[in-house]
């Protein structure tokens, strides 16, 4: 914990980043000295760097012509931290001025001049402020950052006689949103459900790190990456139009969302069964008992209901073997995938099958067959033995037949007993897609503070069915089941640890997705215990420092410290005071805060250090 009203040097340009805190438009008022008519103290902080026009507001005189000094003076609105002043001066063209450049000479600008600033009881130099035989227009003071209400010049002497000045500007820094674009997808992008886009994010932040980029879709969070390259695999993406953005988040709280890629995401060509009765498929079979008929294979059912009924296929010749069934279609079509039922154990209440469904009566060996126009020949890894599935799917290459059968050579039975038969066109391919799962909070490599409280919160979705459930774990230990969404659960207790996250979403059919893991850490918690800070340097005798703490994103010059302390005159070593500040600090309520020392002096006078960050 360091609190200090000194720092490293910082040559902070009037650019992207500052403030300049001088200008009339950030409330700045100026006062001089003298001035002549036409040539008003407001002329330099009214942003105009030329000057113009001379003689009409554009340039502040002094009205004491040859007597020296002069000063013009601009008064801030409140105390400001600075780390620049630039001041202007007028030009010899001064009838048709340019915009000044740092080389710019002059003869007619202050030839001794003194840069000051208030420290609360007297004016005092800046650092490297006091300039003689100036030739410059435009000069520019760099130097430690410094807290003061108002800055002046001090003109001593003039090639003319008169003390000019087109500009004063004084700059504080100020926090700027980092920068983010998204460098894929590419506008306009297509693709096909269950569609898979590569989202890749470029951001950078001026004054420090990006700490995080959130990808958004239509405005609801897909991801959160703490860490460049800023990526994400966005997979099992259903049909739909989808405006994606990324947002990149600085260290300062302050976020960009970058400018919103349009992707577009097309069902696929839909799959027609074209062995299914109602599209003119035709079935027979090699025999088949009453109440059994080969028409069953076809009629839409996948759970052979109702059994007995009409609803299943058996063969008419028991334990005799091969038996088949086959399916003609209406003319010859190009197939790319086959689909086999056999009939569940729960004869009288079978489910909806799923490719998890095992059963101990289903044709154990048997052979997925298609006609090539001159014999039977088995579809790509069509031969199965010792079969224990209710469902079995073959996908292959399209080819292209008039008809195909299934040929049962061996069943635990005796009979052979199929539900349904299945024949789609198109490429083959899985009968059902994996659910969409992503782990969106906590943030990867996050740090908490035991006892921690950690939010877990998931986006899942499923492109040909729905989420059933929606799974927590930490490592292999399930910490909660989640069935409808939002798919939210607080973790909370956790002791000191490394630990790492997952989601696990599943879909009606029984499949299961594993999001990307989330690593995390727990630290045991550490308790500040002393105030380190630079000694004030002032004219007159310091009493005495004040700690003061105040809550996080206030502004300390004008709020209420939510806790003090006066840690008296510390022995000043190799530069520094330390103080011991533990009980201050446990009495603080968990939480985040930033600290001040000020110095009060002999005087009465006080000189507040710049604010520290910290987290109780």
């Amino acid at each position: 914990m360091v609190f200090a009203n000194a720092g490293g040097r910082a040559d902070v340009t009037a650019a992207t980043g500052t403030l300049n805190v001088a200008a009339a438009a950030n409330g700045g008022v100026t006062t001089a000295s003298s001035s002549w008519p036409g040539y008003p103290p407001s002329a330099v902080n009214n942003g105009d760097r030329r000057g113009a026009p001379y003689g009409g507001g554009g340039t502040w005189s002094d009205g004491t012509g040859n007597v020296f000094p002069d000063w013009v003076q601009v008064d801030f609105a409140g105390a400001k931290t600075i780390q620049e002043i630039d001041v202007i001066a007028a030009q010899d063209n001064k009838s048709a001025p340019v915009e000044p450049t740092p080389t710019l000479t002059c003869t007619g600008c202050p030839l001794d001049f003194t840069v000051q600033y208030w420290t609360g009881v007297s004016w005092q130099a800046v650092p490297n402020g006091v300039v003689q035989n100036n030739t410059l227009v435009w000069r520019v003071f760099t130097f430690t950052p410094l807290t003061t209400s108002k800055i002046r010049v001090l003109v001593q002497r003039s090639a003319t006689g008169w003390a000019e000045l087109a500009e004063v500007e004084a700059y504080t820094a100020v926090n700027v949103p980092p920068a983010v674009s998204l460098t894929t997808p590419v506008e306009g992008a297509t693709s096909v459900a269950p569609a898979t886009f590569t989202l890749t994010a470029q951001a950078t932040d001026a004054e420090g790190p990006v700490t995080k980029v959130q990808f958004l879709a239509n405005g609801a969070l897909l991801f959160e990456d703490a860490a460049s390259p800023f990526t994400f695999d966005w997979t099992n993406i259903p049909a739909g139009t989808y405006t994606v953005t990324a947002v990149a988040f600085d260290s300062g709280g302050l976020s960009t969302t970058s400018v919103p890629v349009h992707v577009t995401v097309t069902a696929p060509v839909a799959r027609v069964n074209v062995a299914a009765a109602a599209n003119g498929g035709a079935a027979t079979a090699s025999s088949s008992w009453a109440g059994y008929p080969p028409g069953a294979v076809n009629n839409g059912d996948r759970r052979g209901t109702p059994y007995g009924g009409g609803g299943t296929w058996s063969d008419g010749s028991g334990s005799v073997f091969p038996d088949w069934v086959q399916v003609d279609f209406a003319g010859a079509k190009t197939i790319g995938e086959i689909d086999v039922f056999g009939l569940q154990d729960n004869r009288s209440a079978p489910a909806e099958p799923t490719p998890a469904f095992t059963c101990g009566g289903c044709p154990l060996d048997f052979t997925v067959q298609y006609w090539t126009g001159v014999a039977w020949q088995a579809v790509p890894n069509g031969v199965v033995r010792n079969n224990t599935l209710v469902w079995r799917a073959f996908t292959f290459t399209p080819l292209t037949t008039s008809r195909i059968r299934v040929l049962v050579e061996r069943s635990a039975t005796g009979w052979a007993e199929l539900a349904e038969i299945e024949a789609y066109t198109g490429a083959g391919g899985t009968t059902n897609t994996a659910p969409f799962v992503s782990l969106v909070s906590p943030a990867n490599n996050a740090s908490f503070v035991a006892p921690a409280s950690i939010v877990l919160s998931a986006t899942a979705s499923d492109a040909d069915g729905t989420v059933q459930k929606v799974e927590f774990y930490s490592g292999t230990t399930l910490l909660a089941t989640i069935s409808s969404p939002p798919y939210t659960y607080t973790w909370a207790g956790v002791a000191a640890g490394s630990y790492s996250l997952a989601a696990m979403a599943y879909d009606n059919a029984g499949a299961k997705t594993v999001s990307a893991w989330r690593d995390v850490t727990v630290t045991t918690p550490v308790v500040l215990s002393k105030a380190v800070f630079v000694p004030a340097i002032v004219p007159d005798v310091v009493l005495n420092y004040l700690l003061e703490i105040f809550a996080a994103g206030t502004d300390p010059a004008v709020s209420t410290p939510v806790a003090t302390q006066n840690v008296g005159l510390p022995a000043t070593v190799n530069g520094e005071c330390t103080a011991d500040v533990r009980n201050t600090i446990l009495g603080l309520a968990p939480g985040n805060y930033v600290a001040t020392v000020s110095a009060f002096t002999s005087e009465g006078s006080r000189l507040r250090s710049n604010a520290f960050a910290f987290t109780r």
